[in-house]
């Protein structure tokens, strides 16, 4: 298997992915996917259909733009510990 090299993925935070979207370049972008991928499988398996269900649920009913603080509490108390626990020790 072939390694992409570090100096090619230079985002690594989900405020870099948020920020930039498309303009961290295709291999960043595809890193970003991966990890996404990734990190939806430990989600699921650590807590099944039920978590997507959850957070359907949950944030289908907010309404406008929320802090970042605000998105964890809710993830954290009513829908997905995992997915908190996830974005709170992602990469930076």
């Amino acid at each position: 298997m072939k390694r992409l090299p570090t100096a090619r993925v230079r985002h690594h935070s989900l405020e870099d992915f948020e920020r930039l979207y498309v303009g961290v370049g295709p291999e960043n972008y595809g890193w970003y996917q991966l990890r996404l991928h990734a990190a939806a499988r430990d989600v699921y398996d650590a807590e099944g259909t039920d978590a997507l269900r959850r957070m359907y649920g949950t944030f289908a009913t907010q309404d406008g733009k929320m802090t970042d603080r605000r998105l964890l509490e809710i993830l954290e108390a009513r829908a997905s510990p995992s997915a908190s626990r996830l974005v709170r020790t992602w990469p930076s």
